[in-house]
């Protein structure tokens, strides 16, 4: 229930007017999608840390 509040709150035109107007894309992942886009998106800081070595 509550998923599908939220997944209605950003099909919202306020909301997604809101979200623009701070510089954010609206989005609404669900889980495997947002466990997919955390997944890709810190295998880049990764991916850079490794090509520059170890750090301190």
């Amino acid at each position: 229930m509550v998923v599908r509040k939220l997944r209605d709150a950003m099909r919202s035109p306020e909301v997604i007017k809101t979200f623009e107007t701070a510089g954010s894309p609206p989005a609404y992942l669900d889980s495997a999608e947002f466990t997919r886009f955390v997944e890709a998106d810190s295998a880049r800081p990764i991916a850079a840390v490794k090509m520059i070595g170890e750090v301190e």
